[in-house]
């Protein structure tokens, strides 16, 4: 064997599948969040990314989380650390609203 010669890599198991199924997105629109639900994984990180033309604050229903102002383009990220139901809504049009169920 070459000692320059690079070594095939190894299947290593891995926790988890894929890396893409621990980063999930939700984007706020005039109309509201899309999608308004996801499923994710116990460690999912879900980012928040503001498309509309105001600003929002984003806030869960159970004060878990709340977001700063975020002007359209500016994005918020949480990570989901425990098993539950997590609603969450827009502090200024609070008939936005969506969910998240972390298993």
């Amino acid at each position: 064997n070459n000692q320059n010669e690079i070594e095939e890599p190894k299947n290593i198991p891995y926790e988890w599948n894929d890396v893409k199924d621990f980063k999930k997105d939700i984007f706020l629109t005039e109309s509201g969040f899309m999608p308004n639900e996801l499923r994710v994984k116990v460690g999912s990180e879900v980012t928040w990314t503001n498309e509309d033309d105001k600003a929002h604050i984003i806030q869960t229903k159970d004060d878990l989380f709340a977001s700063d102002s975020l002007e359209k383009g500016d994005s918020v990220t949480f990570t989901f650390d425990k098993p539950g139901t997590y609603e969450f809504f827009l502090v200024n049009k609070p008939e936005f609203t969506g969910k998240i169920i972390v298993e």
